[in-house]
C-alpha cells in the first residue's frame, strides 16, 4: 500500500509541475509590444503574404470559398486552409489558456503584435479596384 502512495503522489507532483512549467512558460513568452520591432520569423511571414493574390488562388486546396454570400479573400482562405487541421486541438486547449491570467497576456501579446505587423503603413498601392 505504501508503494501506492508514493506512486500517487509521483504522479500528483508531476501534474503540479507541469502546471507550473506551463504557466511559466507563457509569462516568460509575454514581450512588450512596442516598440514594435518584427522577428525574422514574423518578417518571413509578411513577405509570404505579401506574395501576389494570382500566387494564393493557385495554391488553394479547393475552390474558392464563399461565406455569407461573399467570397473570401485569397489569402484568408488560404491561411484558413492551413490552420483547420489544428482546429480540434486548439479548441480543447483554449480554456486552459483562457483560465489564468498569463495565457491570456500570452494570447493578447500575439493578437497585438499580428495586428502591429500587418497593418503599419505601406507603400502606396499602384491601383485600387471597386
Amino acid at each position: 500500500m505504501t508503494i501506492l502512495k508514493w506512486i500517487a503522489a509521483g504522479v500528483v507532483l508531476l501534474v503540479v509541475l507541469a502546471a507550473v512549467g506551463t504557466q511559466v512558460w507563457f509569462a516568460m513568452s509575454i514581450r512588450p509590444v512596442e516598440p514594435f520591432v518584427p522577428t525574422d520569423k514574423e518578417r518571413a511571414e509578411l513577405a509570404f503574404y505579401a506574395q501576389p493574390e494570382s500566387w494564393f488562388i493557385a495554391h488553394l486546396k479547393g475552390p474558392r470559398e464563399t461565406v455569407d454570400g461573399q467570397t473570401l479573400d485569397p489569402k484568408l482562405q488560404y491561411m484558413f486552409e492551413q490552420t483547420r487541421p489544428a482546429r480540434a486541438s486548439t479548441m480543447r486547449t483554449a480554456p486552459l489558456i483562457f483560465a489564468t491570467p498569463w495565457g491570456r497576456a500570452f494570447v493578447r501579446n500575439g493578437v497585438d503584435r499580428q495586428w502591429l505587423m500587418f497593418t503599419k503603413i505601406t507603400a502606396p498601392m499602384a491601383r485600387v479596384e471597386d
